[in-house]
């Protein structure tokens, strides 16, 4: 494995495409009907391949990371269901869809400010919707009569596609712009226990998919107070509204400074930017496409950490009084941010492109590629 780089170094990279802000109708790519299928489909298979991926390939960069893995199931499970409702809207006459629009420059997915909102809508009237619908028996029946007419059964296909839809959305848990899971107890060590909590964001600004996971330490004088607790996910979601190549170590001072908290900590994983003809490619991304069939996608994934190096005792009388009541003693001294290498997912003719046309991706990336039999090479 290449060796880690300080995010700060800035290497030349392919997979780096500066661009505005997308969130808005204004500034995404709309995509026809058609080619939104193409373009789900296409993203959908390295994101169904991306938590056994990382699982089998990646032990220290979220393969034994379990809450992250079901993440990505549900990112995946989100734009399948995407894929639905426009499979769904192309049963009905063409000036009723409504289009979907990607983010091409850094990110490829839907732009969640906008599917994400009107799914949610969608999902809390899943069950109202699933109950006035028709049972598949009686639309076999009616598809069975329209057939018998010589006429085709769009109207029983189109409330099939609707129960589907609307049936997956009931049992989806859909990725949310921000939330904070539930903290897990790991161990309790002398005057310590020891705890690890998740987080997840839609990232609004790259418009890309962000999981988080914080380790550590609340003294056993602290550990029943809710305001440490209460002040630890205020600040971890205050950290949230700067750039991401700020956010980790602001969050890091952000969540040291509660007497309380002792980080030891934070890793974050970026599930993307996705890359294929549809999306704005810097010229030798595009070049790799250009070499491959016209379904190929490349999806980059990466793992970023910042954590504790050292500690400080706590000085002055008002520091050292808080510290006997809190049982918290010192401050922490984190390292910069560490990045992994970009590990870049794709089908395996792809990386033999790379070799035989000599494309540079790039320093500090590291290519996996998927076989045509599903496998998984280095």
């Amino acid at each position: 494995m290449k060796e880690r780089m300080r995010i700060k170094d800035r290497p030349y990279l392919a997979f780096v495409v500066p661009k505005p802000q997308v969130t808005s109708q204004d500034d995404g790519k709309t995509l026809s009907p058609d080619e939104t299928l193409e373009h789900l489909e296409m993203i959908l298979r390295p994101l169904r391949m991306l938590p056994r991926f990382v699982y089998e390939k990646l032990p220290q960069d979220g393969g034994e990371n379990t809450p992250l893995r079901e993440y990505m199931i549900r990112v995946a499970d989100t734009i399948e269901a995407i894929g639905m409702k426009t499979r769904m809207e192309l049963e009905l006459p063409r000036d009723t869809h409504f289009p979907c629009m990607i983010d091409p420059s850094a990110s490829g997915y839907p732009l969640f400010a906008r599917d994400l909102r009107m799914m949610v809508t969608d999902k809390n009237q899943a069950v109202e919707r699933l109950s006035a619908m028709r049972t598949d028996s009686i639309l076999v029946e009616d598809a069975i009569h329209a057939i018998m007419r010589g006429k085709f059964p769009a109207d029983a296909v189109y409330e099939k596609l609707r129960r589907e839809y609307f049936g997956h959305l009931q049992e989806l848990a859909m990725p949310e712009p921000v939330r904070l899971h539930a903290p897990t107890f790991v161990k309790e060590q002398g005057a310590f226990s020891h705890w690890t909590m998740s987080a997840e964001r839609l990232d609004d600004h790259h418009n890309i998919p962000r999981f988080y996971t914080l380790s550590y330490k609340i003294p056993n004088r602290s550990v029943n107070n809710p305001a440490v607790h209460s002040a630890f996910n205020e600040r971890v979601e205050r950290s949230f509204t700067v750039s991401t190549d700020l956010e980790l170590q602001l969050m890091a001072g952000e969540v040291e400074s509660i007497e309380g908290i002792q980080l030891q900590a934070i890793e974050r994983y970026d599930l993307g930017p996705l890359f294929n003809r549809f999306t704005n490619n810097s010229p030798e991304v595009q070049r790799l496409l250009d070499a491959g069939r016209k379904d190929d996608t490349i999806m980059v994934y990466k793992k970023q950490t910042v954590h504790r190096r050292g500690e400080t005792p706590k000085q002055g009388l008002m520091d050292r009084l808080n510290a006997f009541l809190s049982g918290d003693h010192s401050d922490g001294i984190f390292s910069p941010v560490v990045s992994s290498p970009y590990y870049a997912l794709m089908p395996r003719r792809l990386i033999e492109k790379v070799h035989h046309l000599d494309i540079d991706l790039g320093q500090n990336v590291r290519m996996y590629g998927i076989t045509s039999t599903g496998d998984l090479v280095d």
